[in-house]
């Protein structure tokens, strides 16, 4: 069994790293260790597991590198909140005998491709695990078309649009009032940031479906994937959402809900 071991850069999780390989090469497993923010340019296939230290930001940013080829990964949140994460630090010890014993579940998560269409020309394309946000980057209100499956269905005014997976429905969409997905669940949820209207609510759509969003406002406005500023957007641009035919695993040493996550990162509020 090969793993890597990927650690957000500061001394505890590098430390935490390295004690984790210790415990793996002792139950002959071959693993190598290295920063999170080097795994992109020096990334090459042939781990059965990749193991993840940071906060959801780093696990993003993992899971999309990992999205296509078949290589889970397992989450250990050392951030705030750990959506992502399957454990903490201090579960190790029991899920070490359990991955060396290959007793876990892979979950498979549904994943987004996003594309720009500018004068009936693709200017930009990307992919998301848990969210496309289009959203004014100015004091303005903008006004965005949604067509579904080539029906005009809805016109949003507001800061912007949330476009969320099952998996991002606990992140930025469900801060601005959205509804939680259950994690396997073929559906997209598409939630306005801050409606002018108060009758403007979430709408869950099958993922299926095309969703094609068009700017209809001159205000500055921009796109991003995944939480990372992916462009700007003029008056006019179309954003094409679908599901992805890639996934991301997560490996799932027992069931928690995402419900129980929040309820979790409740208690641990001041």
């Amino acid at each position: 069994m090969k793993i890597l071991i990927l650690h957000k850069d500061n001394s505890r999780a590098g430390d935490l790293a390295h004690e984790m390989s210790t415990d793996l090469k002792a139950g002959d497993v071959e693993t190598a260790v290295m920063p999170a923010h080097e795994m992109a340019p020096r990334f090459r296939q042939g781990q059965d597991l990749v193991v993840v230290l940071g906060g959801d930001g780093t696990i993003l940013n993992t899971a999309r590198i990992l999205a296509g080829t078949g290589i889970p990964l397992l989450g250990i949140n050392l951030g705030k909140i750990g959506f992502l994460s399957s454990i903490d630090p201090e579960e190790w010890p029991q899920v070490r005998d359990k991955l060396l014993q290959q007793q876990y579940r892979v979950e498979e998560r549904m994943m987004i491709d996003i594309a720009v269409l500018r004068d009936g020309q693709e200017c930009c394309r990307g992919q998301a695990l848990n969210d496309a946000v289009i959203r004014s980057h100015v004091l303005h209100t903008i006004t965005l078309s949604l067509v579904l499956n080539g029906q005009p269905y809805a016109c949003y005014r507001g800061d912007g649009i949330i476009c969320a997976t099952p998996t991002g429905s606990t992140a930025y969409s469900y801060s601005a009032g959205g509804p939680v997905l259950y994690q396997q669940l073929e559906a997209l949820a598409v939630t306005p940031v801050c409606p002018q209207l108060s009758s403007a609510r979430s709408l869950i759509v099958p993922a299926a479906m095309n969703l094609e969003f068009t700017l209809e406002s001159d205000h500055l406005t921009g796109i991003a994937l995944d939480g990372r500023k992916e462009m700007e957007l003029i008056k006019g641009d179309r954003i094409i959402i679908g599901k992805s035919s890639q996934t991301t695993g997560f490996v799932q040493i027992e069931n928690r809900s995402s419900m129980k996550k929040i309820m979790q990162c409740r208690n641990k509020m001041p």
